[in-house]
């Protein structure tokens, strides 16, 4: 085989390779987004961390940083959960009029969050949707000034990516009743807004999870104690890992 043969047979090698990272990537994009509409399979306690949100989010006064909350933890401690119970809560359905949720997630895709936003905001205006984007951002802000809207931006990862979707807020104007609702690995990104650190389950709790996750086929005999199953030996392990 000749040099210009090897080098052509190594470029689509390489172009294959690349395709299939790609491909990964994508997949493994699409399997980390969240949606509203999903019901939780397991979950236990955080009960205080539910309240306290709900509280926030459905009370008028004023807190910092004009109706920003940041909810942030260690990856897998129920941050997405938490949002999730809160976003379904009673009393906070009742307190908006309408509501948004968009996950970011590593990769964050500006354009395609703005029109998420505004799609589930302003499902009439749907054929809208080809403007540019500066117009679609005005009608955003504009309905969070007229309407009370809660939106939940779900695992944002940086700083940058939340500087290019602030225009989307009226965060600096202090008189909307709208609020969002952040969820992040970063406490930097979570400082931006009211910062909260979820408190995790306790042990019994995490016991409780573990059961229901690993046996939820099997029939549990009123008899069957934790002594007789191996029980997680650190709460790290436990309270921070089973959860999703």
């Amino acid at each position: 085989m000749s040099i210009n043969e090897n080098m052509h047979a190594s470029s689509q090698t390489l172009n294959l390779v690349f395709i299939e990272a790609l491909s990964i990537n994508s997949s493994q994009s699409l399997l980390r987004k969240t949606y509203p509409h999903e019901e939780l399979q397991h979950f236990v306690g955080m009960e205080e961390d539910i309240e306290k949100l709900a509280s926030l989010l459905v009370s008028d006064q004023e807190i910092s940083h004009h109706g920003v909350i940041g909810v942030w933890g260690m990856g897998g401690s129920g941050k997405t959960s938490v949002a999730y119970k809160v976003y379904k809560n009673v009393d906070v359905k009742k307190n908006f009029d309408l509501f948004a949720w968009v996950c970011i997630s590593q990769k964050c895709q500006i354009q395609s969050v703005i029109q998420d936003i505004f799609r589930q905001l302003l499902p009439e205006k749907k054929k809208d949707m080809n403007v540019e984007d500066g117009e679609l951002v005005e009608q955003i802000y504009k309905v969070q000034m007229e309407t009370r809207c809660l939106i939940v931006i779900d695992d944002i990862w940086k700083l940058d990516d939340w500087k290019c979707l602030t225009k989307c807020f009226p965060i600096s104007v202090g008189i909307s009743h709208s609020k969002v609702l952040l969820t992040t690995r970063n406490k930097k990104v979570a400082e931006i807004g009211y910062p909260i650190q979820l408190k995790g389950i306790t042990e019994d709790e995490a016991w409780e999870l573990l059961r229901m996750k690993a046996f939820a086929k099997i029939h549990f005999k009123d008899s069957y104690t934790r002594n007789e199953a191996s029980r997680p030996t650190r709460r790290e392990s436990s309270s921070t890992r089973l959860r999703h």
